[in-house]
């Protein structure tokens, strides 16, 4: 049966390229340069630009740093996306010929600030048998600075919170990124949630070369 044009999934400008992208080595206390900052799809992805998202990697985990060009507004929890909330994607091991989600893979949310006692989660969801408990939320790190304009945020995974995570012995990772805001649509990295499950879709996650 032939299907009609609006039966037909969307295809945006960005579903044309397969996104590969260097990851450069952080020690967590250095300033942060140009080549950690990741690159802008908005203009492929047809959505708002309200952070700049710097990214690097060391034995001991992932580092990231999210500034914002507007003021915080607000957070929820376990409701993150109705509010001010960063979820990050990680596939330790880059599999694209899975259709699921391995063990491999894990889902993060990070909150600007404390909602009863939830700083940072992860909230991987497993379809299958080849999983991997979730990790313990005091090893994530949330550090924030407000101002009255803008604010930014620093995180750290912890490899121990990283299944399969072996930067000196596998090269690449899986990775995509969902930023939330309280009052208006979300900023993506490589795919929209506007037309897929980002949660869900790991072999669609961009690759980033260690």
């Amino acid at each position: 049966m032939e299907e009609s044009l609006d039966q037909l999934s969307p295809i945006l400008p960005i579903d044309f390229f397969q996104v590969t992208l260097d990851l450069h080595s952080y020690d967590g206390k250095e300033k942060w340069k140009k080549k950690h900052l990741l690159p802008d799809f908005s203009e492929l992805l047809f959505d708002p630009v309200f952070a700049n998202v710097f990214m690097g990697y060391s034995q001991k985990g992932l580092y990231f740093h999210v500034a914002f060009s507007k003021p915080f507004q607000d957070c929820q929890f376990p409701d993150h996306r109705k509010g001010d909330s960063v979820e990050i994607f990680i596939d330790t091991r880059d599999l694209k010929s899975a259709g699921f989600l391995t063990k491999f893979c894990h889902h993060f949310v990070f909150l600007p600030k404390e909602i009863d006692g939830v700083h940072a989660q992860e909230i991987t969801t497993f379809r299958t048998d080849d999983r991997h408990e979730l990790c313990d939320p005091s090893l994530l790190k949330v550090q924030g600075e407000f101002k009255r304009r803008s604010y930014s945020l620093d995180l750290f995974i912890p490899s121990e919170c990283l299944e399969g995570y072996e930067p000196s012995e596998f090269d690449r990772l899986g990775f995509t990124y969902r930023i939330n805001q309280a009052d208006g649509d979300p900023q993506h990295f490589n795919l929209s949630s506007d037309y897929l499950s980002v949660e869900k879709e790991s072999k669609r996650w961009s690759t980033m070369q260690i």
